[in-house]
């Protein structure tokens, strides 16, 4: 029941065809056959989405930079609290994260599997809040 749960959850959170995020190492990750090749497609997917964040997030600081050096020093506050606000995200989506992936032990692939998909999804819904922020910003 189990091998049949977790792949199913994930895609229900992933709110796409599961563990769609390309090619691993020649594997089409369209179509990964063992738990060991969804776990592994779903760190690709983890990590393409965490370069997209990584590149958001320096974007972001580039603009909030360039505005605050407009104003006098006493008002620039927005980079501090945006980084703080950063932190404060990362810390939180590790957590929820490994306690979603600590529902099975971490030797299974399934582990793996969950703990990645979490971490994709988790990031693709920062990119999303960031990219409605940066709207504001350029408005």
């Amino acid at each position: 029941m189990k091998h049949v749960f977790v792949p199913t959850l994930i895609a229900i959170t992933l709110g796409e065809p599961a563990l769609a995020f390309g090619k691993v190492e020649g594997m089409d990750c369209g179509y990964p056959v063992t738990e060991s090749e969804q776990a592994l497609c779903a760190e690709q997917g983890w990590m393409n989405a965490r370069d997209e964040l990584n590149t958001l997030v320096s974007d972001m600081r580039n603009k909030i930079h360039a505005i605050e050096m407009t104003r006098e020093p006493e008002e620039r506050s927005a980079l501090r609290t945006f980084e703080e606000a950063q932190r404060n995200w990362l810390i939180d989506y590790r957590k929820t994260c490994e306690t979603f992936a600590n529902q099975v032990p971490s030797d299974e692939p399934q582990h793996a599997l969950m703990k990645y998909g979490c971490l994709a999804t988790q990031t693709k819904n920062r990119i999303e809040e960031l990219k409605d922020s940066v709207e504001t910003i350029d408005n």
